[in-house]
Formats: C-alpha cells, sequence, structure tokens
C-alpha cells in the first residue's frame, strides 16, 4: 500500500473492486478519528446545535466499510 495522497490508489482500487473484499479498517479508523478530533460535537455559535455536518461526514465513511 502507498501512503501517498492519503492511500488514494488504494482507495480507488477498493471502490472499483467488485465484493466480496474485506477493506484495511485502519484507513477508516483513521478517517474517523480526523472526523472526530477536527469537527465540533455543536455549532460555535450554539451549544445546543448539534453539528450534524459532523455526522454526515461520519456516517459517509462506515458506509464504505
Amino acid at each position: 500500500m502507498n501512503l501517498t495522497k492519503n492511500f488514494a490508489e488504494y482507495r480507488d482500487i477498493l471502490h472499483n473492486i467488485n465484493p466480496p473484499c474485506i477493506p484495511f479498517f485502519g484507513l477508516y479508523l483513521t478517517d474517523l478519528t480526523f472526523i472526530e478530533d477536527e469537527n465540533p460535537n455543536y455549532l460555535k455559535n450554539s451549544n445546543k446545535l448539534i453539528n450534524f455536518a459532523k455526522r454526515m461526514k461520519t456516517a459517509e465513511v462506515i458506509c464504505k466499510i
């Protein structure tokens, strides 16, 4: 696996492969960690409004698994 461009080549191959396929979960865990660490749980202007953009990004990564 080539680490350049955030595993771009691996992601492309994985996207185009026919199932069944067991992916390397470390890649997805890294993506989820960055989403969790870099995005607030609540919107900046309010401590009560949930950041649904963060939740959507998380769901998109989980759906890829």
